[in-house]
Order: C-alpha cells, then structure tokens, then sequence
C-alpha cells in the first residue's frame, strides 16, 4: 500500500478498510480500497481498520499470495477468485447517495457515481498453463467478470481486474 501512496495524489487514498452506507450497512472487510478523502473522509478507525463512506469509493482489491488456492468461507470451500467476487459485491451492493455542492454561492448539479472497480491481486499465479486446452485459470477468471459466480450472480459480483506480480499476468 506505501508503494501506491507514494504515486498517488494526496486527494485520493489507498487502506484496508469496510464500507459503510448511509443506512449503516457495512461492507466485509477489504484488503486495499482506492477511496476520494476530499468529498468523503473516513468515518472512524477502529484496531488500524477505516470506515470508509460508499460514496467516495473508487477501487477494491482483495489481495492474496497466489490465485490458485481457495479459502473456508461459509462452510464451503472457495477459490480466492470467488472470495474476492464475494467481497466485491459487498461493497458494491451498499447505497450510494449523491447531492448537489454549493461553491462560492452557486449551486452544482450532484457529482455523477463511479462504478467501483474490483478484483484481486495476488504475487504469484501458479495455475498450470497447457497448450491448446481450455484453460481453467483464465476460464473462472472470465466466469466471475462476467459476474456469473456460482453462488452470486450478475454485476455487483463481476471482477474487473485480476493481476499477478510473477510472469503468468493475467487482467480483464
């Protein structure tokens, strides 16, 4: 994260943190969110963690040490690919509001939402790479872009990025 801070300018921010709407729903926690500190700082920090308000939300990224490998959640045994879908959608379902700014006396139409860009983020991609087949890696990676997940379903699930630092990169 200090990396992506050192070129980022100082109106945007980069921490883990959970999103919260203004309802008060929260998102799960996210390792790395991308947020706008000048319209929405944080809510609170709690044990090093943000509240971050869904409103200012550019970018979340789940992050973990190698794509293919999967994770206990629910009971069930999922891939981190499915994880991070998960997670995404846990921001992306949270209520966004906008209203209009007043500068100087003069009023301006509401500020337009971003679509919250998501995906994951690993160091190594060991899936095994064969010739001529169909391969699995890229094929689950397209499955959850296109937000069709096998337990969540359509866009507030979709991944949009899904990068590896070693040479097997792959991103949509």
């Amino acid at each position: 994260m200090e990396w992506l801070r050192k070129y980022l300018p100082n109106r945007y921010c980069i921490d883990k943190a959970i999103i919260i709407d203004s309802t008060g729903q929260l998102s799960h926690q996210i390792d790395l969110v991308s947020y706008d500190q000048q319209y929405t700082p944080f809510v609170l920090t709690q044990n090093g963690i943000y509240y971050i308000p869904a409103e200012g939300v550019y970018a979340v990224f789940e992050v973990k040490p190698d794509l293919n490998s999967s994770i206990m959640s629910g009971g069930d045994r999922i891939s981190y690919i499915e994880y991070a879908g998960r997670k995404i959608e846990s921001v992306r379902r949270l209520k966004r509001t906008t209203t209009s700014i007043i500068d100087r006396g003069k009023k301006y139409d509401p500020r337009p939402l971003t679509k919250i860009v998501g995906g994951i983020l690993a160091s190594t991609n060991t899936w095994i790479f064969r010739y001529k087949v169909r391969h699995p890696f890229r094929s689950k990676v397209h499955q959850y872009s296109a937000g069709k997940g096998t337990t969540y379903s359509g866009p507030k699930y979709a991944t949009n990025l899904s990068l590896t630092a070693d040479y097997h990169k792959f991103g949509l």
